[in-house]
């Protein structure tokens, strides 16, 4: 224990649980958009540019009454960084702030093209549709009524030729699809609410900024603010430990804890920039290695977070021990050979806090266990660029056809145990692939469980110390409430 401390100094840090902040540089260079239909088209982009508001592009078919759907359409409504587009012929009313693109008719052009004029703020672009528009609309949308499938087609041609970052929508079957999309369709960059809301969040949070529950804009904490909107039980636990009026270790291990978790939520908007930068500009040797540098940020943070939290065990329990071998890992192992005197004491003092650390530690957080081994031992995570494609035969030869590249990470074969279990997710949407990962859908994954396993072990702390059980309000950003306003803030944080 250390010395009493000024209590108006202890009342002072647990109104935010931190003595400090962080703020995020990012300095990725983009000099493209983010949608696949941006490719060769250079243009400014508004991770870089913050003049340049993110372009939306709304679904005529966009279902209104989706509380996702909502409460984005919310959050781009909410200032200048994103400027929604609809199309004129779109039955859901124009809201403040809303573009509309008229139409006019041009009638049949040459080589079976109907031609169409889209205006915008005074300007006229040409949108050709050919006759095969059913046909592409029951293979992108999933419709084959004759309005429908015009007025799909019609608005993810026209999302193209205007140059509108993402298609917002709620088509399940385009976005099931996208990834197989052919011919024009591919051009189109359809996302979900959801989605949305997590590129919006990257973009607000490297401009220090991020909506309050009651209509205004903070400034700075962004991160703290975030982390604790996933872990509110680290709040409770902080100021219970404040109002015994007393300071030990465990405040100190306590404030590490919450920056380790914000500066793995840092790496992970600064891997998913790199991903969507991807989408536009096929990786290369420079880009899979920045990737690389960034998966070991993440890696050392998340892991060091699981240290800080097992320090905050260790000095609440009161555990005597060598420092030197106190380590999660033995929490976790959960084996004979891990058996120390401190960890009984640990045991002793909240199994529950133990057991719901050991249930936490999921096989994606196990991959981070064994890239931190790597890099302590001077050994760089294998990074490589990964090339994607399908494999079609010419002149009775199979080729294989190059479409996208990606960069990736070897796992060293250490994903074939984790693969066979029946919680842990395989696909490419989880960034899951034969003996590797695409690093930003794979860290997003561990970051969830790392924040997860986090809150249960610090809900359990907190309950066994007698601390209310009842989750704060957030310091930064304030209460959620039945308002668009008040749920955003932790729609953004929750949507990481």
């Amino acid at each position: 224990m250390t010395d009493h401390v000024d209590v108006a100094d202890l009342q002072s840090r647990a109104h935010f649980g931190r003595t400090y902040e962080a703020v995020l540089f990012l300095d990725v260079t983009m000099k493209v958009g983010i949608a696949p239909g941006d490719r060769d088209r250079a243009r400014p982009s508004s991770f870089t540019d913050p003049s340049r508001p993110l372009r939306v592009m709304t679904d005529p078919g966009l279902d209104h009454a989706d509380a996702s759907a909502v409460l984005a359409l919310g959050l781009c409504r909410r200032g200048p960084m994103v400027e929604i587009l609809r199309a004129s012929f779109d039955s859901h009313a124009a809201e403040r702030g809303d573009k509309t693109v008229e139409f006019e008719d041009l009638g049949p052009q040459d080589h079976g093209v109907h031609g169409w004029a889209a205006n915008l703020d005074g300007s006229s672009t040409f949108i050709p549709m050919s006759d095969d528009y059913i046909e592409i609309a029951r293979h992108a949308f999933g419709v084959s009524e004759h309005g429908a499938a015009h007025s799909a087609v019609l608005a993810g041609r026209t999302s193209d030729r205007l140059g509108c970052d993402v298609f917002l929508t709620t088509n399940s079957h385009l976005l099931d699809y996208r990834s197989s999309l052919s011919g024009s369709a591919r051009k189109l960059a359809p996302i979900a609410p959801t989605e949305l809301v997590r590129l919006l969040g990257v973009l607000l949070r490297q401009r220090n900024t991020l909506p309050s529950c009651s209509g205004s804009w903070i400034q700075g904490g962004v991160y703290e603010a975030t982390v604790q909107d996933w872990t509110p039980s680290y709040l409770t636990l902080y100021r219970h430990l404040c109002s015994r009026s007393d300071s030990d270790d465990s405040l100190d291990y306590l404030e590490g804890l919450l920056g380790n978790c914000a500066l793995s939520v840092m790496a992970l908007d600064r891997l998913a920039v790199l991903h969507f930068v991807e989408d536009t500009v096929p990786a290369n040797n420079s880009s899979s290695a920045r990737q690389q540098y960034e998966s070991a940020a993440l890696v050392t943070a998340a892991t060091a977070a699981f240290e800080s939290l097992a320090w905050v065990l260790v000095t609440l329990a009161d555990a005597q021990t060598n420092p030197r071998k106190v380590t999660f890992r033995r929490i976790v192992e959960d084996s004979p050979r891990s058996q120390a005197q401190w960890l009984g004491r640990v045991i002793e003092f909240c199994p529950e806090a133990v057991a719901a650390f050991r249930a936490g530690f999921a096989p994606s957080l196990q991959l981070l266990l064994h890239f931190r081994d790597r890099l302590q031992h001077h050994v760089p995570i294998p990074a490589a660029v990964g090339n994607f494609g399908r494999i079609v035969r010419a002149n009775g030869e199979p080729r294989f056809i190059d479409e996208q590249r990606y960069g990736v990470l070897h796992t060293d074969g250490h994903l074939a145990a984790a693969e066979q279990r029946p919680d842990f997710d395989v696909g490419e949407a989880n960034g899951v692939l034969p003996d590797a990962i695409m690093p930003y859908p794979y860290m997003r994954t561990a970051l969830h469980d790392m924040l997860s396993t986090v809150q249960s072990v610090l809900r359990d702390v907190a309950l066994n110390l007698g601390a209310p059980d009842e989750d704060p309000e957030n310091p930064y950003c304030g209460t959620p409430g039945a308002s668009v306003s008040a749920q955003l803030p932790r729609f953004i944080a929750l949507s990481l």
